[in-house]
């Protein structure tokens, strides 16, 4: 019935959905609003009038409209800016007193235009902070509302591809945390995950949206550069476990490098030796050694023959990361930088995350599967059916295991005096009911000390380790409040057992069966007292 419901959920979604999408097609709303008079575009009045190692100037002349509600609007990375405007100083970004670095990171620059600004002439002087030749930025003009749609608009898919790497290695690493307690499972899954969440977490700090979600442009950069080192060893041990290759050298030796390319990065930059962004050169050599250790034991092991399903689906998407990476660098050398330049790595490594991550998630289904079916196994082997406690075998097994630490051992047997008689007279579903009742006391009492056993059909016993050798008294007068507590309120069966108990003793027990047989016949003569009708 439960399946059922669930299924006819399913269907009600789809049809939710479906009844969405149709909604959005089909229906609309008319709104009238006044255009403004100055929507987006480039600012294409600029020229260049000074080009050197570390400066760029552009020069031009703003349009004769009204500038009133309207502003300039440009990315700079890791460079100074200055905005002159009819001959005065309109905008300025300057390094700040940073203590480790002197970037100013990504920065969206927004220069609020005034109406006397129409027709006038306009400079932009950019100087990199590295001393290297700054790129000609795209200039747009248009009302900083215009503005900040159009960077959304153009940056929102990236930014969610980024988003979802994020979420993606965060259900990734929660999911191996949680699954793990429970059963064995290579750390696979937690690998990617870390690697998905770094490769999120720097793809953002690339992708211009962020700039304008997080105000510290400096912290930003620095982000970028400190995860893009970080990359590396997630991704290696994730492919080192998946192929198996544990002992070999290469793999320690690509991770080592890519630890102390990460160490010596930040080292560097707090002791301001040399700026991050300048050891990005060494972290691009880190990633081509990364890569030829993946094409390296990726050949190896097609060469052997060796592939199962999940490797297969490693190599092609390690072609896929290559093709993407590939277009990549392709669209930036060649075709518009305007364009997201990471965009189909970052698509081919998203890509390859999610098939990666759905096959670790079925491997790691089966094997819970196969753990609740193993803790089955073991627990019909090693408990008793009628009462939940443990059974002879566990009894035995454990003697065995705690004679490395017989010292301070007391083994405490039990009997069920009249059980016999109760199912003569009263029926076997009575004796079982006496059974249970007097197990559930017998646990109530010793199962927080020690361990329960039921060996025999009346028969139970209790093993603990205790430093106290006093104590075994409070127990006894335990398990009588609660025989006479039952006794009271039941008309049917009485409850009576039987007890005694032995320490383990060096001199006399040869092992601990020994120490068992010696509580057995003090249970026995308790048992005889009980129903000579004595105090035990």
């Amino acid at each position: 019935m439960t399946k059922n419901l669930i299924k006819g959920y399913g269907v009600v979604i789809v049809l939710a959905l479906m009844f969405l999408l149709f909604i959005r097609v089909r229906f609309t709303t008319n709104i009238y609003q006044e255009k403004e008079e100055y929507s987006v575009k480039k600012f294409t009045g600029l020229e260049v009038t000074k080009q050197t190692e570390d400066t760029l100037v552009l020069h031009g002349v703003f349009p004769e409209q009204d500038l009133g509600n309207v502003c300039l609007g440009f990315l700079s990375c890791h460079e100074e800016v200055r905005v002159y405007a009819a001959g005065g100083l309109a905008y300025a970004l300057n390094r700040g007193p940073n203590a480790f670095g002197s970037t100013t990171g990504q920065v969206w620059n927004f220069i609020n235009l005034r109406t006397r600004y129409a027709n006038m002439p306009v400079t932009i002087q950019i100087k990199s902070v590295y001393g290297r030749t700054p790129e000609i930025p795209t200039v747009y003009i248009g009302s900083k509302p215009s503005l900040l749609m159009m960077i959304i608009r153009e940056n929102i898919f990236s930014y969610s591809i980024c988003i979802i790497a994020v979420i993606l290695g965060i259900i990734m690493m929660g999911y191996w945390c949680y699954i793990h307690h429970s059963t064995y499972i290579k750390p696979d899954m937690l690998y990617l995950g870390m690697f998905s969440f770094l490769l999120g977490v720097w793809s953002l700090n690339e992708v211009p949206i962020n700039v304008l979600v997080l105000q510290n442009h400096v912290v930003i950069s620095y982000l970028a550069f400190t995860t893009l080192m970080l990359l590396p060893v997630p991704f290696l041990l994730f492919v080192r476990s998946l192929y198996e290759d544990k002992r070999d050298w290469a793999w320690n030796t690509a991770i080592f490098l890519a630890l102390v390319n990460t160490v010596v990065g930040i080292i560097l930059q707090i002791f301001r030796i040399r700026d991050m962004y300048l050891m990005l050169s060494f972290s691009h050599i880190v990633m081509g050694i990364t890569v030829a250790v993946l094409i390296y034991y990726t050949v190896r092991r097609i060469c052997r023959g060796d592939v199962d399903r999940r490797v297969k689906i490693n190599i092609f998407c390690i072609f896929l990361d290559i093709a993407g990476l590939t277009a990549d660098i392709l669209n930036y050398y060649f075709l518009s930088r305007e364009f997201d330049s990471n965009l189909f790595g970052r698509m081919a490594f998203v890509t390859h995350i999610i098939l990666l991550g759905w096959s670790a998630s079925k491997e790691s289904t089966a094997l819970m599967k196969k753990g609740r079916e193993a803790a089955i196994y073991e627990r019909l082997a090693y408990r008793d059916q009628l009462t939940e406690l443990f059974n002879r075998t566990a009894f035995e097994e454990d003697l065995e295991r705690l004679w490395e630490e017989k010292e301070s051992t007391l083994i405490i047997m039990m009997d069920l005096n009249d059980l016999k008689k109760c199912n003569d007279t009263l029926g076997h579903d009575a004796g079982d009911r006496y059974i249970k009742n007097a197990a559930r006391m017998i646990g109530t009492v010793f199962q927080d000390k020690g361990k329960c056993y039921r060996i025999g059909g009346d028969e139970f016993c209790s093993v603990m380790k205790s430093e106290e050798t006093d104590i075994e008294q409070s127990f006894f007068d335990e398990l009588r409040e609660l025989e006479k507590e039952y006794n009271q309120n039941s008309s049917i069966e009485q409850i009576a057992i039987a007890y005694g108990y032995a320490w383990f003793d060096e001199s006399q027990d040869g092992s601990l069966m020994d120490t068992r047989n010696r509580a057995d016949v003090m249970m026995y003569e308790n048992k005889k007292r009980m129903k000579a009708g004595e105090a035990s």
